[in-house]
């Protein structure tokens, strides 16, 4: 029979827990600073389980804070995995179960690559471009862009159908030469 100090009655004597380094402490108290702030700046989606930040964004979509507030700037969902999980491998991107950008749910995000990203996005079909009035930021409606079309063919200025319709001149250039609302006029306007 093997001897088994945990059943003898010898005394085991268990070695003196070492105290946490500096660099422990500062990472420690990092991740409580850390997730204070994550929680401090979330709003509960009671439908999907989201945590949606509510702190500045990215083009209205990705949650971003200066933690410190020394203009080093990080994306909240990142945050919030190294909060969680630890430090992201190198070459490796956090990526939304859930598909929702201000998301910081821990549950909802993963590691993956960005070619593992890709094919997420592929999978659930998010991959099609947004086109017209489905962009957040449109201020032409599919029916104003046809009218513009027809002042264009019918020798309308640029400067002019811009007033008109509220945009500059470079945005009718870019109906013009069949860079935006390509969709519809289905190239450059002759």
């Amino acid at each position: 029979m093997t001897h088994n100090p945990l059943m003898s009655r010898e005394r085991v004597i268990v070695p003196p827990r070492k105290p946490p380094t500096k660099a422990e402490k500062i990472a420690a108290w990092n991740r409580d600073r850390s997730l204070a702030h994550i929680l401090r700046m979330i709003e509960y989606d009671t439908n999907g389980g989201c945590w949606l930040w509510r702190g500045e964004l990215i083009g209205a979509r990705y949650g971003r804070t200066d933690l410190l507030g020394r203009g080093i700037w990080t994306l909240a969902h990142r945050l919030s995995w190294r909060v969680f999980f630890g430090d992201i491998a190198e070459g490796l991107v956090i990526c939304h179960r859930c598909d929702v950008p201000q998301c910081c749910n821990p549950a909802h995000l993963f590691a993956g690559t960005m070619k593992e990203n890709m094919a997420d996005m592929r999978r659930k079909g998010r991959d099609r471009p947004v086109r017209g009035t489905a962009v957040s930021n449109a201020k032409l409606s599919e029916v104003d862009v046809g009218e513009i079309v027809a002042g264009l063919r019918a020798g309308a200025r640029n400067v002019d159908l811009g007033r008109r319709y509220g945009v500059t001149k470079e945005a009718i250039s870019a109906i013009k030469r069949g860079i935006n609302w390509r969709h519809l006029t289905g190239g450059a306007v002759q």
